[in-house]
């Protein structure tokens, strides 16, 4: 009989997967200045959480970070280079270079 670790890795592909997918729907509602389709995707007890900056409410930022860029021609795009997940799938981490965010103000 062969024991099986409880620590064993699972097939986290369609975890995976999701994840990616959340990340593009985020980036095709910012490419289309779609304010209320990225606030969509923050629940009300999410964090946005930006670099050098305290987590605060998701939908509240979304909604102000999007709105001013949408209000200043700007654009919003967020790249994953690496995706890491827990064992048991409950937490998920990514490693990413900086948040690119362009806003034009003339």
């Amino acid at each position: 009989m062969m024991a099986t670790s409880a620590f064993a890795q699972l097939d986290h592909s369609a975890l995976k997967a999701e994840l990616y997918a959340f990340n593009d729907q985020f980036n095709a509602y910012a490419a289309a200045h779609d304010i209320e389709g990225i606030v969509g995707l923050y629940g009300e007890t999410s964090l946005w959480i930006a670099p050098d900056a305290r987590p605060a409410p998701g939908q509240v930022l979304a909604r102000n970070t999007v709105g001013f860029l949408v209000a200043n021609e700007g654009s919003l795009v967020h790249t994953v280079d690496t995706l890491i997940l827990s064992q048991d799938g409950s937490q998920a981490a990514v490693t990413t270079p900086p948040l690119i965010v362009r806003a034009c103000l003339l």
